[in-house]
């Protein structure tokens, strides 16, 4: 059981730790934990409960002693819904945000701070970090070719995004923007693109304080993370991506390369007008592309038949 002293806590009066928990028994101490161990300690840790239906709140309570553990319970309503009831509770000038299977470094808030001054901007800090990969792999969130800078509205034009345990952001800025809780997926894309478009500004810590992880430690489990299917994520990107066209018309104008990744992901859960634009884009640039071509039309030829069967029912 962990404890701390009156003393320590003084030390962190400007950060509240919002952790966000759905069926994480297994995982959420762990991550408490490393929020805790920071060496600029927050003054209260806040685990927000999403309907668990595997006694999470029950392990938390149990595991820490500490009185700037507080745990909230609420209805399952998703992770935006989580992430909105851990702001609201929030009573410090900072939020940094933790799911709760992934881990902060020691010196992660310290560091994260360092970039945040006493104005309003920048309103937020990104920092880099260890993220795994199918097959036990990490790689660095830098490294990924497409991940930009988040720090104003032409990266969210150019499809960056953020990972929440890897943010801080002012907490009334936070609340200003707030998550979208119609999203089951992808709420933190949507939430850094409307943070940007309100001009607000981010800064890039470039040391890696925190560590993404895929799935919990125990693996083949109903908690394992929904992000491991690929298709599914990166096409609710491609959603939220799309809200935005009409304010960032470039956020679905891309490399040729991107066009025909997202056209064939698109054709193979049978959204076949949207493949069809996107083949089309790519074969502005690639004309000769043979196989492609003859995707386009078979993307083409569907989407006029499910037209034409709209339009008879």
């Amino acid at each position: 059981m962990v404890t701390v002293t009156d003393g320590e806590i003084a030390r962190g009066r400007d950060v509240s730790v919002v952790v966000t928990a759905y069926n994480r028994s297994c995982a959420v101490v762990e991550a408490v934990t490393s929020a805790l161990a920071q060496t600029h300690r927050p003054v209260e840790v806040i685990v927000v409960d999403d309907g668990s239906s595997d006694g999470t709140h029950d392990v938390v309570r149990r595991a820490f002693a500490d009185p700037r553990v507080h745990v909230v319970r609420k209805p399952n309503g998703g992770p935006a819904s989580a992430r909105n009831c851990g702001l609201d509770a929030a009573s410090a000038r900072f939020t940094p945000f933790l799911d709760s299977d992934d881990l902060w470094l020691p010196r992660y808030l310290e560091t994260q701070l360092s970039f945040l001054g006493h104005g309003e901007e920048p309103a937020f800090v990104v920092c880099d970090g260890l993220c795994e990969e199918p097959g036990d792999r990490w790689r660095t969130l830098s490294s990924y070719p497409r991940w930009q800078a988040p720090v104003d509205a032409r990266a969210a034009e150019a499809g960056t995004w953020i990972l929440p345990s890897f943010t801080v952001v002012l907490t009334k800025v936070a609340r200003a923007v707030r998550f979208d809780e119609t999203l089951n997926f992808c709420d933190d894309t949507d939430f850094l693109i409307r943070l940007l478009l309100r001009r607000h500004t981010g800064v890039v810590n470039p040391g890696r304080w925190a560590l993404y992880r895929l799935s919990s430690p125990v693996r083949g489990t109903d908690a394992e993370r929904l992000s491991a299917d690929e298709d599914r994520l990166l096409l609710a990107t491609y959603d939220v991506w799309r809200r935005y066209e009409d304010r960032l018309p470039r956020i679905l104008r891309r490399d040729p390369h991107w066009h025909l990744e997202y056209a064939r992901r698109l054709a193979r859960h049978r959204r076949h007008a949207e493949a069809a634009r996107h083949f089309a884009r790519y074969l502005a640039h690639r004309p000769y592309d043979l196989t492609a071509a003859v995707a386009f039309g078979r993307a083409a030829i569907a989407a006029t038949s499910v037209a034409a069967s709209l339009r008879n029912t």
